[in-house]
């Protein structure tokens, strides 16, 4: 699943994350609006990401080991 994460200019911190990208460029232009010393300073900027959900996890796990126990799926492989 695509998410649009706010990060810092060296992409080590991430501020807020979005899955819709145009409700991430709405939360930017209001921080640019508000704090704009501090967003220039700590160069926020939007970052694309792909990240496997919950659910895509279990799923794939499912797909993998069809005969697995969910509890064992929660205890250790969702965690991975």
């Amino acid at each position: 699943m695509k998410y649009y994460d706010i990060m810092d200019k060296e992409e080590k911190g991430i501020f807020t994350s979005f899955t819709d990208k145009s409700e991430a460029e709405e939360w930017l232009s209001k921080q640019d609006d508000r704090l704009l010393e501090s967003s220039i300073r700590y160069g926020m900027h939007i970052v694309e990401v792909e990240r496997v959900t919950i659910s895509e996890r279990y799923e794939i796990c499912k797909t993998i080991k069809p005969n697995i126990d969910e509890c064992e799926i929660g205890n250790k492989y969702l965690e991975e």
